[in-house]
């Protein structure tokens, strides 16, 4: 199967307009830190063809930003502006299809953080390593 999750971080972590914001997979985090995103994947079962192996997987992914109030704005805005920065780079670079709309709430653990999170999805043929975009 194709994963794409180690590149999506390194694509967020190596774009300038992201400098001072922790970038991880969602379930390598041991310490929250604000401005943070987080990324998980989600593999899809595999559409089968007749050799036996799956070459069309459509796999999820959910993007968790946490964000706390400052530069003269609220906590919501900065979630987000950073939430959009990360989908923006995210989406030019993949090209995923978006699953439903962006949430956002405050943190259960630190009321002064807001969470936010969204979903895709990317339809990734394993044999090309081409993502397509499924409208």
């Amino acid at each position: 199967m194709y994963f794409l999750i180690e590149e999506m971080i390194e694509t967020l972590k190596s774009d300038a307009s992201m400098a001072g914001v922790k970038v991880d997979e969602t379930y390598s985090v041991a310490q929250m830190r604000v401005p943070m995103v987080t990324i998980s994947e989600e593999p899809g079962d595999g559409y089968i063809f007749p050799d036996g192996k799956p070459r069309v997987i459509r796999s999820l992914y959910q993007l968790e930003t946490y964000t706390k109030q400052g530069n003269g704005k609220t906590a919501l805005q900065n979630a987000r502006e950073l939430m959009s920065r990360a989908t923006s780079i995210i989406n030019a670079r993949y090209g995923l299809t978006q699953n439903g709309t962006a949430r956002f709430a405050p943190y259960m653990e630190d009321e002064s953080v807001i969470r936010g999170v969204v979903t895709f999805y990317a339809v990734i043929d394993t044999e090309t390593d081409i993502v397509y975009r499924n409208l």
